[in-house]
């Protein structure tokens, strides 16, 4: 049973796989300044959350 729930997610991911491709590789932006700043804000929304949570446990 555990196979079959295996195969079948396996077959989903191949079914929304994007081959790698030279046009797909011209496609992807590549801004590591803007990554950095989602990823510097992502990081602080996840750390005011756990502040808020702990806060909230005490």
């Amino acid at each position: 049973m555990m196979a079959a729930r295996d195969l079948s997610a396996r077959r989903t991911l191949d079914h929304h796989a994007v081959l790698p491709t030279r046009d797909w590789l011209d496609a992807v932006p590549d801004d590591p300044g803007q990554w950095l700043k989602l990823h510097v804000k992502a990081e602080r929304a996840r750390r005011r959350a756990a502040a808020s949570e702990a806060r909230d446990d005490d």
